[in-house]
């Protein structure tokens, strides 16, 4: 049955791509992608209506494109695969700008927001007095608690331009050197691991032994797979 439009041609690229893969339409399921059943009738042209745009998203996970090209395939286009992203993300002078968000945790944004109140009553008990004593101890905690959000920030971009395979950079580099060269410490041991996260994703493994280098990656290739 010769298989026209659109939908034809875009369940060919779906076959070729799984084809060039090696991959059995359920293995490409258990690596996120849809339903055997749907990704058969994709590849056949008997789905009888485009893919939603969750059936695409798992398309770009079980097939490895990078994000949004299924949907780039559907409209006609050609999908990234994400070996040739990694390819270039390799070469100096291709700087990802980063992320438009990064996902803090509740307990995070519940400090944030119990720091800005104990912050604004000592400012306003200032009010026509001297600065109470309290309020250089509270800046402070505000201060060191914004640098932990700016250094997820941080660790969200180096995610995307560096890490195993890749050479960060030297935008890049510049541009979170405070995060990158400050000290590693030990008070904090979740920071501390961040820290060092931060460090590997750059290249710089002087402090990494072998059993966080593969903590590290599979972090790293967990990111990769989200997209």
């Amino acid at each position: 049955m010769e298989r026209t439009g659109g939908l034809g041609r875009f369940g060919e690229v779906v076959a070729a791509r799984r084809a060039r893969l090696g991959l059995t339409r359920f293995e490409v399921r258990d690596a996120g992608g849809p339903s055997d059943t749907t990704l058969g009738n994709i590849e056949n042209g008997t789905l009888g209506r485009a893919p939603s745009p969750a059936t695409l998203k798992k398309l770009d996970l079980g097939l490895q494109w990078a994000k949004g090209s299924a949907a780039d395939a559907l409209a006609g286009g050609e999908p990234i695969p994400l070996e040739n992203r990694s390819d270039e993300n390799s070469r100096p002078g291709n700087y990802s700008s980063g992320p438009d968000s990064i996902v803090l945790p509740l307990d995070e944004i519940n400090n944030l927001f119990a720091l800005h109140r104990e912050l604004n009553a000592v400012q306003e008990s200032c009010r026509g007095s001297d600065q109470p004593a309290g309020l250089d101890q509270i800046t402070a905690s505000f201060n060191a608690f914004v640098s932990r959000v700016a250094g997820r920030y941080a660790t969200a971009v180096l995610e995307q331009n560096g890490g195993p395979g890749s050479t960060l950079p030297l935008v890049a580099e510049m541009a979170f050197a405070r995060f990158l060269d400050e000290p590693a410490t030990g008070e904090d041991p979740l920071e501390h691991e961040e820290q060092l996260y931060r460090r590997w994703l750059a290249g710089r493994h002087a402090e990494i032994d072998e059993e966080m280098d593969a903590r590290f990656r599979e972090r790293w290739g967990e990111r990769e797979r989200r997209g």
